[in-house]
């Protein structure tokens, strides 16, 4: 009789570990891993390069990885160029899986994805000056 509830100690305790192991991972692992970004300019139709590869003309927006810190230059005839580097920055979901690792352990796991991270802009204007003569 107490080998068959030990069994099922057993069993349940397996079954929480499992699920913990499911659901405890960073909150993190569950972000996207790109963030929308909206790019505009004072002049409409301006190319727009992201790291150096042309990816469309303002007014627009895509998708960027959260993770990564990247260039951004806006391009048009008759217009001197604008750029900007757009970096990113540990996020709350992010700091939360710090504080849940010492907690839980797993957590830890969400530090490792782009989900702990965010861009620090993600509505970006800039300006083209004309060119001087």
């Amino acid at each position: 009789m107490k080998s068959r509830w030990m069994g099922r100690i057993q069993r349940a305790a397996a079954m929480a570990a499992v699920l913990c192991l499911i659901v405890l991972p960073g909150c993190s692992a569950f972000r996207s891993s790109t963030e929308v970004v909206s790019i505009n300019s004072n002049v409409p139709e301006a190319e727009v390069y992201i790291n150096g590869t042309l990816v469309g003309s303002t007014p627009m927006t895509t998708q960027i990885p959260r993770s990564k810190d990247f260039g951004l230059t806006l391009r048009k005839p008759g217009y001197e160029s604008a750029a900007i580097t757009v970096e990113s920055h540990m996020n709350t979901t992010g700091v939360l899986d710090i504080i849940g690792t010492f907690i839980f352990l797993v957590p830890v796991i969400g530090l490792f994805t782009s989900g702990a991270w965010s861009l620090d802009e993600t509505e970006i204007n800039l300006n083209l000056a004309p060119e001087k003569k």
